[in-house]
């Protein structure tokens, strides 16, 4: 009798669902998502960690690009394009930008996604969001 509270909780511990909780908590930070592959992007970094080549001398002085690493920004609609998709335990980066795919295929798939170091950043942020999630369903 007295330990029927101590076996309740247990058994609601038994029947957490990690998965749940963190794609919970990571679909509400579709927008931070978003944000690490963009800035990944800004220094010319992909998401194996390579770098894009630098701008050509041409570009730089007729068109104006800034000396160094391509960053893949021009207008902005490729940047504002991307975004995460959930499937049941993970996610992947695409973009909804009509040049997405030109882009993909000069500069590879691995312009969009996370870098293993904004992962970890990802998930220092997330884990309060993760407690949080698996505390409602206790």
């Amino acid at each position: 009798m007295y330990f029927q509270p101590v076996r309740t909780l247990r058994n609601r511990i038994a029947k957490l669902n990690l998965d749940l909780a963190t794609e919970t908590a990571l679909k509400a930070r579709q927008e931070n998502i978003s944000d690490l592959n963009r800035e990944q992007l800004q220094i010319g970094m992909r998401s194996d960690g390579s770098w894009l080549p630098p701008y050509s001398a041409n570009s730089v002085t007729k068109f104006g690009k800034p000396a160094g690493r391509i960053k893949l920004f021009d207008t902005g609609a490729f940047y504002e394009g991307i975004k995460p998709e959930f499937d049941k335990s993970a996610f992947q980066m695409d973009g909804t930008d009509s040049k997405t795919e030109m882009l993909k295929d000069d500069y590879g798939d691995s312009i969009l996604g996370l870098s293993d170091y904004s992962i970890g950043e990802l998930a220092q942020d997330s884990l309060g969001q993760i407690q949080f999630e698996l505390r409602k369903q206790i």
